[in-house]
């Protein structure tokens, strides 16, 4: 299993009547419910687990179980850290290149998955996509995979406008508007957001 997916952790028939059930996951945690789920921490190296179920009766008397099958190995997830980091503001048209380290992990990186806003050029995906050249407002986020088919989620990056006193606001222009007098009259404007994500819009009559 890869760290961070989840693991599921069962007792059939679901035991009842008990005094106290517990599920010890083999790295210091554990949990009281009877079928549960459990996702192991990252580490720098392969671990193995050997998780024990204990339940006691209203008697005190208990019967402590080890999972038969061989230890739960967990395969160490590759650890991705998109730079530059945390919010990034800007005005206006603008460019940047968001980069992806990738550290831990076991196995070499097989592929990167970018997400971001849908009018972005096209996401990249593919091995050799650790850089993403953007050019519109919104979040960004990259999912690496590794060789064991294991993938671990970057940091999010943040890209906002922050216009200031002199930065180039959309241009509005009236088009195709019609108006009739004591009858229904229509006005029309294209806007061109100049890769802006619009906020507000607000008629004054």
């Amino acid at each position: 299993i890869c760290a961070g997916e989840s693991m599921g952790f069962n007792v059939s028939p679901t035991p009842t009547g008990y005094e106290s059930l517990t599920w010890e996951f083999g790295d210091g945690l554990d949990s009281n419910d009877p079928n549960t789920t459990y996702s192991y921490p990252n580490n720098d190296n392969i671990a193995q687990y050997n998780p024990v179920l204990t339940i006691v009766n209203p008697n005190g008397c208990f019967a402590t179980a080890v999972i038969q099958a061989s230890p739960v190995e967990v395969i160490p997830a590759p650890v991705a850290l998109l730079s530059p980091a945390g919010t990034l503001l800007d005005c206006g048209p603008f460019s940047a290149t968001l980069s992806a380290t990738v550290s831990t992990g076991f196995g070499s990186t097989t592929n990167y998955t970018w997400s971001g806003p849908t009018m972005s050029p096209p996401a990249p995906n593919c091995a050799s996509c650790d850089t993403w050249n953007i050019n519109m407002y919104g979040t960004y986020q990259v999912v690496v995979e590794n060789s064991n088919g294991c993938q671990g989620f970057s940091n999010e990056v943040d890209v906002f406008q922050n216009c200031g006193s002199g930065c180039q606001g959309p241009t509005l222009v009236a088009s195709n508007s019609s108006f009739i007098d004591c009858a229904t009259g229509q006005a029309n404007i294209q806007y061109n957001p100049y890769n802006y994500n619009i906020l507000s819009e607000t008629w004054i009559f």
